[in-house]
């Protein structure tokens, strides 16, 4: 009988085991840590897809602003530490009478102290137990007279706090291991992991039906042997929405009226009558993914289980894009931008499609136009990315040879832009300002090339990279109905187009446009998904449908995967 008391006392007093304190405790700051991510993913981009997410994941990160990551552990911080802080407070006296059980076993192991009689220990301990019992008994019968009624309350307070509190420690690797799965269910369908693997199993032929491999294109030169120069603005974040809505836009008051002006005075294609570019689908609504839509006419997909990029030694191997032809054709090739040439595997896109010199926030410092310790936002100003290009032009001209020449502004990239000295302050909104701003710095930059002998020769293309991501467009900007479209105009081509209102195009059509505005003519009128806008070829979303296109660009395709990404 002493035996089994002596036996449940033990039991009792069994510590909780430190590892899996320690577990539970791992478990509990990944589910918040996770859960977090979400939010702040969705409050610094928005709703973005997971192919976004999964890319970023496989490419290099230099070269990111800093303060968009800074920003998510200075908001998940707080969290985790007040977290662990009490963790640690309910979990220290479990996790001190571990450590002395620990250290008490060693230190046994290391004495080889033998085993005493279990049966005589036990009815020492029962015994002494009892005494004990026998003491505090009498004590408390002499103190319960002298207890009132607060002191009882109190006492029933600490006993069932000390109940919870190891109830808790007991179950708490089972808590935290319900909420982390939980957290984790809910990210999938947050970040839309759900719909990205239905895609994934879901095969399209959309490739096969429609995808033309621009190095098989019959592509003939201008016939008059004049080959046209490039100039293309990517712009990011840049929608024809910033404009009114007697302009076509969602807006209040017009944010890009010299934009808008432009467009009309041009060529600009719109979905509708007046202001409205292009349609956004799944794999070409970030930077690098708009780069590789717009100047090779496919979207950026990522099947599951395989990279298909080796490390990005080989960026879409399968490609021919706008740069690699007009190189075959004597063109000198250059991309400028404000950031650094390695965030997402720019750098190695532009060198194996086209050969591409690349001026980065790298160059900059390096022809000491900023200081090696200047650093805005993701690198250095559109402002004065803008008036770089003027020197580079000025040495492109030199070369005696065609040029083609990338721009890619930055000042617009979420979550709320970058204002620069340029920008003023008419408008209560941040980003409202920086969108007027990009407007003016865009309009003096084309005004200016007007003014220099190579206009005559010159393309200028200004075009929005891909639709923005910064939440304040979406949830104050945009009202409910309103469809969203990048911006963009072609400048100074000979050639006009068949039709050029109320079309169903993406950014990818940008691609063989583009190529057509320089007088170049294509057999067939289609590059990659891409279709010539200029001629009277309707677009594979015109042939298709918008919905079934907007589904079937989503899916796998066993043609992207083996002879674009190079998985065969």
């Amino acid at each position: 009988m002493a035996t089994q008391e002596v036996k449940k006392i033990k039991k009792a007093k069994k510590p909780i085991k430190i590892w899996k304190s320690i577990l539970g405790v791992i478990f509990a700051v990944l589910a918040v840590m996770l859960g977090y991510l979400l939010y702040w993913s969705q409050d610094v981009f928005g709703d973005i897809p997971f192919a976004q997410v999964l890319f970023h994941l496989m490419v290099p990160l230099k070269g990111a602003d800093n303060d968009i990551v800074a920003s998510y552990f200075e908001g998940v911080m707080p969290y985790v530490t007040v977290m662990v802080a009490y963790l640690l407070v309910i979990f220290l006296p479990d996790i001190m009478d571990g450590y002395y059980a620990w250290k008490k076993k060693l230190k046994e192991k290391k004495q080889n102290v033998e085993t005493v009689d279990v049966e005589t220990v036990n009815v020492e301990t029962v015994n002494a137990v009892a005494v004990d019992d026998d003491v505090v008994v009498e004590k408390e019968k002499a103190s319960v007279k002298k207890e009132n009624l607060f002191n009882k309350i109190v006492k029933a307070v600490i006993e069932g706090v000390c109940i919870v509190r190891r109830l808790f420690t007991r179950y708490f690797l089972s808590i935290s291991s319900l909420a982390l799965v939980i957290v984790i269910v809910v990210d999938i369908f947050g970040f839309h992991i759900d719909e990205w693997l239905a895609d994934r199993f879901d095969s399209s032929t959309i490739f096969e039906d429609y995808y033309v491999d621009a190095a098989e294109a019959k592509i003939t030169a201008p016939e008059n042997g004049k080959k046209k120069n490039l100039i293309f603005i990517l712009c990011e974040s840049l929608e024809a929405s910033f404009a009114d809505v007697a302009s076509g836009g969602c807006m209040n008051e017009n944010l890009i009226p010299n934009l808008t002006n432009m467009a009309n005075e041009n060529t600009h294609f719109s979905t509708k009558e007046n202001l409205a570019g292009a349609i956004e689908v799944e794999g070409t609504g970030w930077t690098i993914a708009a780069m590789v839509a717009q100047l090779s006419g496919v979207p950026m997909m990522t099947p599951m289980g395989q990279n298909g990029y080796e490390g990005y030694a080989k960026f879409l191997p399968g490609l021919t894009s706008l740069g690699e032809l007009l190189e075959k054709q004597g063109y000198v090739n250059e991309v400028m931008l404000g950031s650094y040439k390695h965030f997402a595997g720019v750098d190695t896109y532009f060198e194996q499609h086209g050969n591409y010199e690349i001026f980065d926030y790298s160059t900059a410092v390096e022809y000491d136009y900023i200081d090696q310790d200047y650093f805005r936002f993701w690198g250095f100003e559109d402002d004065k990315l803008l008036q770089y290009a003027k020197t580079e032009i000025d040495k492109l001209e030199a070369t005696g040879k065609p040029f083609n020449l990338l721009i890619n502004t930055i000042d617009l990239h979420t979550t709320s832009g970058y204002t620069c000295e340029r920008c003023g302050t008419k408008y209560s909104e941040k980003y409202k300002n920086v969108i007027n701003c990009q407007d003016a710095l865009i309009y003096e930059f084309v005004e200016w090339c007007k003014t220099q002998d190579f206009y005559e020769d010159t393309v200028i293309v200004v075009g929005g990279d891909h639709l923005s991501m910064a939440p304040i467009v979406k949830n104050e900007f945009v009202p409910k109905g309103y469809d969203r479209s990048t911006y963009h105009v072609i400048i100074n081509s000979d050639l006009e187009p068949t039709n050029a209102e109320n079309r169903l195009f993406t950014t990818m059509d940008m691609y063989p446009t583009i190529l057509a505005s320089l007088g170049f003519k294509i057999e067939g009128e289609r590059l990659g998904l891409g279709t010539n806008l200029y001629s009277d070829k309707k677009t594979v979303m015109e042939e298709v449908g918008k919905e079934y296109f907007m589904e079937e660009i989503s899916k796998n395709s066993i043609l992207y995967n083996e002879d674009i990404l190079g998985t065969k």
